[in-house]
């Protein structure tokens, strides 16, 4: 039997998911520490006196607590994320196949 395309625009939205919270999570859990912590605050004001701030908060993360304190809260950024990332995707599908009929030369 064939799978529906819509399990497959599913699928994906919710892999997309996945993936950007996977990814972007390290960035926010130290941004979130360094506002919340006062973190760099004595940093310079140039972008490369911010990233070595950054850079120096997240390191003093691992070294502490291991990689596993870059994704303090995963999951209910897991839960939050995937299901909006999901309907979108499965939503924006669903207008681009309505509207493939009149959009086509």
């Amino acid at each position: 039997a064939k799978v529906p395309d819509q399990v497959y625009d599913i699928a994906i939205g919710a892999a997309a998911g996945v993936a950007s919270v996977l990814v972007s999570m390290p960035f926010d859990v130290i941004k979130t520490y360094m506002q919340t912590h006062g973190a760099g605050v004595a940093a310079s004001p140039s972008i490369a006196g911010q990233l070595a701030a950054f850079w120096a908060t997240g390191s003093r993360m691992v070294a502490a607590a291991g990689p596993g304190a870059l994704f303090v809260g995963l999951v209910p950024r897991l839960v939050q994320q995937v299901p909006s990332t999901t309907l979108c995707w499965w939503a924006i599908e669903q207008c681009r196949d309505l509207l493939e009929p009149y959009t086509r030369p």
